[in-house]
């Protein structure tokens, strides 16, 4: 089934952001990949090899006046089978931000869109036709008071939507709202308590419905080296069937930046759902993912732990980043937890201002209380990439990668080794 990539708000806000004649900035790419892959359906049994062909175009920009703040950045994707082993695919990865009003105005708006691909169960094999997209549109009002010499209270609401084009089943709406106070303790630190609270429904299945609420308190500080903060509160879930759930939350990060040195660091408790997941935030890591999803709607008592570390201090010209995130996923709804484990390494070298070659290793291991409902599984990705950029702002770039792939299956299903080999030329404007 090919998907239908071209949603009207992206667009609507990617011209906002470009039409102005003061733009900070715009930047577009053009790519086209040839890939041949020695085993291209994944599978342990008799690989088939096959050349895929990956078309880019990408578009980002950035733009700010006395009013508005917005950016954007999307790829859009077309991948195309040689031997037709899978139906040919367009589909779309981005996100976008329009703020309407000032950190000082009384009133404000918040706009975002994004969308991202998603395995379409947690246990499945990374073909594109075992992955399909997750698009959230949200709209966020705000009013805001000063008060005494500095606090400041805030009183918002927010309407989100989440919509999964293959899967209608897994949509669903939020609407809330949050009452929130600043408390500036010093030119560097800040105090904020927020309390929300949001009524959570899903389209085709009502007896899903839930009401969300949370209180938190934070604190935070930004040196010009460090920045860390630390919010502790409550959630609770109180669905329209079945037990109220309620637990302990929090958020610690901490990012430090000094010489040749950067580390970020961040862990936190929450309650979401399949639905909305982690909002479909950045992953560190290449490998894809779940998200939580699967088959039934249900909600999901969440611990995320992310650490990462770069450096140049082995040369001038090489920058070394390591990082290991871990998502522990407790359902509520039925007997089902599940601990990812992913780690990335990745070494670069410069061999020139313009030429340079990159070794990156990414590995998950996803482990299944329950081996009925999923299989247990490790995937390892190993590549080498040389790329070369030229003045007039063509590229090109030259790519191998190894995937190897284990599960605890008996019978061995899922598990696959894949060595591919791609070439491909681009074009930044």
């Amino acid at each position: 089934m090919t998907r239908n990539k071209l949603a009207v708000f992206p667009v609507s806000l990617l011209f906002l952001c470009c039409s102005q004649v003061n733009a900070n900035q715009i930047t577009g790419s053009l790519s086209a990949e040839s890939l041949l892959s020695d085993n291209t359906l994944k599978q342990t049994d008799n690989p088939v090899e096959e050349r895929q062909d990956i078309y880019r175009a990408g578009l980002a920009a950035d733009y700010s006046n006395w009013l508005i703040d917005a950016e954007a950045s999307y790829q859009w994707f077309v991948q195309t089978y040689a031997d037709h082993t899978q139906e040919d695919e367009n589909y779309g990865d981005g996100s976008a931000q329009v703020v309407i009003g000032k950190k000082e105005d009384p009133v404000a708006l918040d706009l975002s869109h994004s969308r991202h691909m998603l395995l379409s169960t947690p246990d499945a094999v990374g073909l594109i036709q075992n992955q399909q997209e997750r698009e959230i549109l949200s709209a966020r009002p705000e009013i805001r008071k000063r008060v005494f010499s500095a606090d400041r209270i805030t009183l918002g609401g927010q309407l989100t939507r989440v919509k999964f084009p293959e899967n209608e089943l897994q949509d669903s709406k939020r609407n809330g709202v949050v009452f929130g106070w600043t408390h500036p303790l010093s030119q560097v630190s800040v105090l904020q308590a927020v309390a929300q609270q949001q009524e959570v429904s899903f389209d085709h299945s009502p007896l899903a419905d839930y009401t969300a609420t949370s209180s938190m308190l934070a604190y935070g500080v930004e040196l010009r080296k460090l920045k860390y903060g630390l919010e502790l509160g409550y959630n609770e879930s109180d669905p329209e069937t079945g037990e109220k759930y309620s637990a302990p939350t929090y958020k610690a990060s901490a990012a430090y930046q000094s010489g040749f040195h950067l580390f970020n660091l961040s862990a936190n408790r929450s309650l979401t759902d399949t639905s909305f997941g982690n909002g479909n935030m950045e992953n560190s890591t290449v490998v894809p993912d779940s998200d939580g999803l699967s088959a039934d709607i249900d909600r999901i008592d969440r611990i995320n732990l992310d650490l990462t570390w770069q450096t140049q201090m082995i040369c001038d010209r090489c920058v070394f980043s390591v990082g290991v995130t871990a998502i522990d996923d407790d359902y509520l709804e039925k007997d089902e937890k599940s601990l990812s484990l992913y780690t990335h390494t990745r070494f670069s070298y410069a061999l020139s201002t313009a030429a340079s070659i990159a070794l990156a290793a990414n590995k998950s291991d996803v482990d299944f209380d329950n081996e009925i409902v999923a299989t247990d599984y490790t995937l390892s990705y190993l590549s080498l990439e040389y790329g070369y950029q030229f003045s007039s702002g063509v590229n090109i770039r030259l790519a191998a990668r190894n995937e190897d792939r284990n599960t605890d299956s008996l019978t061995g299903d899922g598990a696959y080794k894949e060595n591919s080999y791609s070439i491909g030329l681009g074009y930044n404007f």
